[in-house]
């Protein structure tokens, strides 16, 4: 993990109490020494169990948090977003009776604590992203698939004392995912991730994988828009081939940002990667070409009022060049 300081990028070291690995997959920050990143630790070479970290301006820190005993088998964090000190959310997924259930946290201040949220029956449901305007306005998104292939959106709200399940657009027929959401208002969110427009035939062994792992590209981007009464598919200028929508963020209702990358088949490189910025101006999205990363991978406001983004290149096939991390700040 780096941070920058306004004048330099640092590494820092968050810990993993993990014996084999694990990954961090969100991060939230109240504040330069209030910052919560989660994600998921092996504890065993069987069990993949949540991980939340807190940073207090200097170190990293294990607080009090999951009970060994409530989660086995796979569980993840896959997004947090912090409201306050004592008031921060963070979701992913854990096996349930027989499917993967939804996985909502919350800290109080003193501890996490596991919050029931409601599941499709019968399908695997889990969360990828969360962002909250209040206490009482929360959103969470993601997916829910069966072992019939078909995978569809998934949509949750919190209202102050339940999260409830909101009907949400599939376009597709085989397979949708939401991979991020950002609200800008209570009338005003945005949610964004791909779908499998053209698939006849679809199984959850193979084609989850795909939609969840964006190495096959093959896929169209996604845009749905929240307007305080139901959510709606919103259409958006296309680059490519193939797009991949991975995250979104707001300014405000008429200042949205949402990146990704979109793909060009090529007959002699194979898929060429190229990285999206998709801007909403309040009417209309807006599409253009990120001149130094071919993937985009996360997209973020900043207090200060600017626009940070993180990404990799992804050099020619054959070309003997290496993957590279880039940075992107725009004021």
């Amino acid at each position: 993990m780096e941070h920058w300081n306004g004048h330099t990028w640092q590494m820092l070291f968050p810990l993993d109490p993990g014996t084999v690995g694990g990954s961090l997959d969100g991060i939230a920050a109240i504040s330069d020494s209030d910052v919560w990143v989660v994600g998921g630790t092996y504890t065993t070479p069987a069990d993949f169990f949540p991980l939340a970290e807190h940073w207090d301006g200097h170190t990293w820190r294990l607080l009090p948090s999951f009970k060994l005993t409530d989660y086995h088998g796979f569980s993840k964090l896959t997004g947090v977003t912090a409201l306050a000190s004592d008031n921060v959310w963070a979701v992913g997924y854990a096996p349930g009776s027989g499917f993967t259930q939804t996985l909502v946290e919350h800290w109080d201040g003193s501890a996490w604590r596991r919050v029931p949220s409601p599941n499709v029956a019968d399908e695997n449901n889990e969360f990828d992203s969360i962002s909250a305007l209040s206490a009482n306005d929360i959103w969470a998104v993601g997916t829910s698939h069966g072992y019939e292939g078909s995978q569809l959106t998934l949509t949750e709200h919190w209202d102050g004392s339940r999260w409830s399940i909101v009907q949400s657009p599939d376009p597709s027929r085989t397979a949708n995912a939401l991979l991020s959401v950002a609200v800008a208002w209570s009338n005003d969110v945005w949610a964004v991730g791909i779908m499998y427009p053209n698939l006849t035939s679809f199984t959850s062994a193979g084609g989850y994988k795909q939609a969840r792992d964006p190495v096959q590209f093959e896929t169209e981007g996604l845009i749905e828009h929240w307007d305080g009464q139901k959510w709606q598919v919103v259409s958006f200028p296309k680059k490519g081939d193939h797009q991949v929508l991975l995250s979104v963020t707001a300014y405000s209702s008429q200042d949205v940002w949402a990146a990704g990358l979109f793909v060009v088949d090529d007959s002699q490189q194979g898929q060429v990667f190229h990285g999206l910025l998709l801007h909403w101006d309040g009417s209309a999205w807006h599409s253009t070409e990120d001149p130094r990363a071919q993937y985009i991978d996360n997209i973020a406001t900043s207090a200060a009022g600017g626009l940070w983004s993180a990404g990799l290149t992804v050099p020619p096939r054959n070309s003997g060049a290496s993957q590279q991390a880039v940075v992107e700040a725009c004021s």
